[in-house]
């Protein structure tokens, strides 16, 4: 009996693989197809397709001339601005401008400017505020490049706050023009930070589209 047994249980078993493999012999052939070969040629037709397309707008856009180049890199990038960028402008249009009258102040009342702090000549300190100014323009750019913007401008602007303190103060100590002067060079020194930055902020803050009008209004 455990004979006959043993006997029925490997038939089964048999039968079990047998079973199976013609599962698999079924299945087989639907999970992995074969690929064509049309279907190869057809795929590599249009990769190649596409590579060509690429190369040539690549070669279009490189026969172009620098300035459409540039345009079209510009419709591609759009650069996010902020509001900010117009409190910025302010900012400095509005340092500028004073700095403008500190330095001619003066003229308005050249006789009574003269007769108070007793020289003959006050056009000489309108002289004094230019030769600094133009001295100070040959250091705006490397101190900008070092420094950066922000900290150029916040300095230069404490310096013509401190000139001017010093230009108001001369009044009360008895109208010392040597103090007047000093006020006078350290504002003729801070504005050339105010008037040579413009196109540098325009190109940090605002958009290529608004960079013209940016820079002429500061």
């Amino acid at each position: 009996m455990m004979l006959a047994s043993s006997q029925e249980g490997n038939v089964r078993i048999e039968e079990g693989v047998s079973s199976s493999t013609e599962k698999t012999e079924k299945t087989s052939p639907e999970k992995t197809r074969k690929i064509e070969p049309f279907e190869l040629e057809k795929a590599q037709r249009e990769e190649q397709n596409e590579e060509d397309e690429d190369g040539t707008e690549n070669l279009e856009a490189a026969l172009l001339p620098p300035s459409e180049q540039h345009r079209r890199q510009q419709k591609q990038q759009k650069p996010r601005v902020y509001f900010q960028r117009w409190i910025q402008l302010g900012y400095l249009s509005g340092l500028a401008m004073l700095s403008d009258w500190i330095c001619f102040s003066v003229a308005a009342s050249k006789d009574q400017f003269e007769e108070l702090y007793e020289i003959e000549d006050s056009t000489k300190l309108i002289d004094w505020f230019l030769f600094t100014n133009v001295v100070s323009c040959f250091l705006v750019t490397d101190c900008v490049a070092r420094m950066g913007l922000q900290r150029c401008i916040r300095a230069a602007a404490i310096l013509m706050a401190i000139g001017a303190c010093l230009r108001m103060l001369s009044s009360y100590v008895g109208y010392n023009y040597p103090l007047v002067l000093a006020g006078t060079l350290m504002v003729g020194a801070a504005q050339p930070f105010f008037q040579c930055t413009p196109p540098l902020l325009s190109a940090i803050w605002f958009a290529s589209d608004e960079r013209a009008t940016s820079t002429a209004v500061a």
